[in-house]
């Protein structure tokens, strides 16, 4: 009978997505946004019927999760029959209704992959080597919310995201950062995230190395110790020299990097020019960045431009006329916790050269005497 039932009202609610789906495919122009989705509230029929079955459907997968042990399904067949009828709500009122049950959060933060590398060839530019990084306007719904709706229980220390991508792409998360500032984002820069960036909807962890903000995402799991993902355990753990690893070594380090002048571009002597690069940092807020033109000898400071948020890009210059002889560009970074961008010997000291996650180092452009700007190791 369990059974029975859920297919029906799985099936219920497939037909009245159908039936939006037809309507929606009348409709000309561009696709409207989830703020104007008004799902099928002008249909008079559709609606109150779905409305009626409504509350028969939440008491039965209620039911259902009570007396699981009558089921084969239990608990699991409950959670599909619930999920049911808020898809089902959804549908009817439309989707801009079913987001107003749940608070929205808005946040500007960055988001970098944890692969960056300490190599790189001497033509590489400052898109080729550091290129996986970006900074957005990121709305959606806090995940604390949803965690605090469902209830955690107080052994639950890790949740687990997997999204729909063909690896079926999944990540371990601890609960401290989930109940912070984790994100269900469903906009980026003021519109819905796009296909290739997770749509509808992709997890997103501020300040953390990209891969755990799981795109196209599906499930949401609490747990009591981390899942053990393929992306890390074989992958994102940073390897040491003695052949141990670093595991779950999530937040991004302070980092700057000049953008102009930098790899393959060209410098004419007497000039002057405006250095400018970006900086960011995964633990609070960039409060300063200096620059050097000879190979970090003597450090000067640099006006940031940008308003110093917190896990989010800012952008720094300073001027500098080139004389023709030979220079070495450098910039260097200290966020709000106090961390200073490390040397590339430094890194190369604690983590060795197996690692190829989480490399902040100092960035050199070299400029030889014919003005020509190369990727150099200082």
């Amino acid at each position: 009978a369990y059974d029975t039932l859920g297919e029906v009202f799985v099936v219920f609610t497939a037909g009245i997505g159908v039936l939006f789906l037809l309507s929606a495919g009348r409709r000309e122009g561009n696709l409207p946004s989830v703020d104007h989705l008004p799902g099928l509230r002008h249909y008079l029929i559709p609606r109150m019927v779905g409305r009626m079955l409504i509350p028969f459907i939440l008491l039965f997968g209620l039911y259902v999760q009570f007396h699981g042990e009558y089921s084969p399904g239990g608990g699991f067949q409950a959670g599909a029959i619930i999920a049911a009828a808020m898809i089902l709500y959804a549908i009817l009122e439309g989707e801009d209704r079913a987001l107003q049950v749940l608070p929205r959060g808005m946040l500007t933060a960055l988001m970098a992959c944890g692969a960056l590398l300490y190599g790189g060839n001497p033509d590489g530019t400052a898109q080729s080597l550091h290129g996986l990084v970006s900074c957005a306007e990121w709305t959606g719904i806090p995940l604390s919310a949803l965690l605090e709706e469902a209830g955690v229980l107080p052994e639950a220390r890790w949740i687990a995201a997997v999204g729909a991508d063909a690896a079926s792409m999944g990540r371990s998360i601890p609960l401290d950062k989930a109940m912070d500032d984790s994100l269900l984002a469903l906009f980026q820069n003021g519109e819905p995230v796009r296909p290739e960036q997770g749509y509808p909807m992709r997890l997103f962890n501020p300040g953390w190395e990209g891969n755990t903000s799981v795109k196209w995402l599906t499930q949401i799991k609490v747990s009591r110790n981390p899942l053990q993902f393929r992306d890390e355990t074989s992958k994102y753990t940073d390897t040491l020299p003695d052949r141990s690893s670093l595991q779950f070594t999530f937040p991004m380090d302070v980092k700057s990097l000049i953008t102009s002048p930098s790899g393959q571009m060209h410098v004419t002597q007497g000039s002057i020019y405006r250095v400018t690069g970006i900086a960011w940092s995964g633990a609070g807020s960039i409060r300063r960045v200096e620059v050097s033109a000879d190979g970090g000898q003597t450090w000067g400071d640099a006006l940031i431009e940008s308003q110093q948020l917190d896990k989010a890009l800012v952008r720094f210059s300073i001027p500098w006329r080139w004389d023709g002889a030979p220079a070495v560009l450098q910039s260097r970074a200290t966020d709000s916790a106090g961390n200073v961008q490390p040397t590339r010997d430094a890194v190369i000291a604690a983590k060795g050269t197996i690692n190829r996650y989480h490399n902040p180092c100092i960035q050199s452009w070299g400029v030889n005497t014919a003005g020509e700007v190369t990727n150099v190791y200082v």
